[in-house]
């Protein structure tokens, strides 16, 4: 059964668009400030007047994370969150596997195995630490002949290069397989990530938001930027208009030219957290010879409610050398439903 129904998160009554932006309802118990676009000097930077510090693109998980890490960890800066659709979390972030990775196929010393490993540990403690739903499910990488074992020892001897206390490996006995998972096939071997696991992508993107607001932040949805520019003292003037939600075309950033009604937001510093709209984003903004052109690939999900076969951990292929991606695997959802 192909699972077409997209999967949003909730997000709930949503804050007002301050200035000419739009023109729904303000959410005053989130909000610490004057809710109102105002120019004002800055403790930061008292020299230069802008209407916010910071200003994120893009309500999606990274986007949210940044923005409330700005509000929680500068408290002297101001922030705001655009996003274009009318809830956060509305695109790529609530369109996937929601597995919380252990950093085995990154390369050793690369700055996405870095960033994997500590992400991974932040996230961990994050839901813990404030009841975010998920589940250390742990992972097999499974072996059907000589060729891919071969490929499970290549993986288990990176872990151990980078520390097996940070990306725990072991390999499991035909006992083992057998009793855990009775309806896998493992011909060869099976090799277990301990640590990897699954959230729920949209409580934990909740959280994020109402933690961002809570502490100050400012969000505006249904809104699209269209231009930005670089003024000569070097802060940013954002262009934006209001999204039609009649409209289904993606498209978001980097029109040629602002609305003539527009005016403009100026902050200091712009975050590019767009998801695909990232590249016509940042292209908006570069010369011409350092513009990059995106290449876009689809992949589709899969799930099934049977009650036989009901894995209890996420189940991959041993990775094929030249392949991008993982091959196809089987996860499960909170619900203990198998996506694929």
């Amino acid at each position: 059964m192909i699972d077409s129904t997209p999967r949003l998160a909730r997000a709930g009554k949503m804050s007002r668009v301050v200035g000419t932006l739009l023109s729904s309802s303000l959410r005053p118990s989130r909000l610490h400030h004057t809710p109102v676009f105002t120019t004002r000097t800055l403790s930061t930077t008292p020299s230069r007047q802008t209407d916010f510090t910071h200003a994120v693109i893009g309500g999606g998980a990274v986007g949210l994370a940044i923005a409330r890490h700005l509000t929680l960890s500068h408290p002297n800066t101001s922030t705001l969150l655009i996003e274009r659709h009318g809830m956060i979390g509305s695109e790529t972030s609530s369109r996937n596997s929601e597995v919380i990775h252990a950093g085995l196929y990154y390369g050793h010393g690369t700055l996405k195995t870095d960033l994997c490993l500590a992400g991974k540990e932040a996230l961990y403690a994050l839901c813990q630490k404030h009841g975010i739903p998920h589940r250390n499910t742990k992972k097999w990488i499974i072996a059907q002949d000589a060729q891919q074992m071969g490929e499970l020892e290549k993986v288990h001897k990176f872990a151990g290069e980078v520390g097996h206390d940070r990306i725990p490996t072991r390999f499991l006995s035909r006992r083992e397989t057998e009793e855990r998972e009775p309806d896998v096939r493992a011909e060869a071997g099976v090799l277990e990530s301990e640590s990897t696991g699954i959230v729920d992508s949209h409580a934990f993107m909740q959280f994020l938001e109402g933690d961002f607001l809570d502490h100050g932040g400012t969000e505006v949805l249904h809104t699209n930027v269209t231009k930005i520019e670089k003024t000569a003292s070097g802060s940013y003037k954002i262009y934006t208009k209001p999204n039609d939600p009649s409209q289904t075309s993606s498209s978001s950033t980097a029109s040629s030219e602002p609305e003539e009604d527009q005016d403009p937001i100026e902050v200091e510093t712009v975050i590019n957290s767009a998801g695909l709209a990232a590249i016509p984003l940042s292209n908006a903004l570069l010369p011409p010879h350092r513009r990059i052109t995106p290449h876009y690939a689809k992949g589709t999900y899969f799930s099934y409610s049977s009650p036989y076969p009901k894995p209890r951990t996420l189940l991959y292929p041993a990775p094929v050398p030249g392949h991008g991606g993982l091959g196809t695997h089987l996860t499960i959802d909170m619900s203990g439903r198998g996506l694929g």
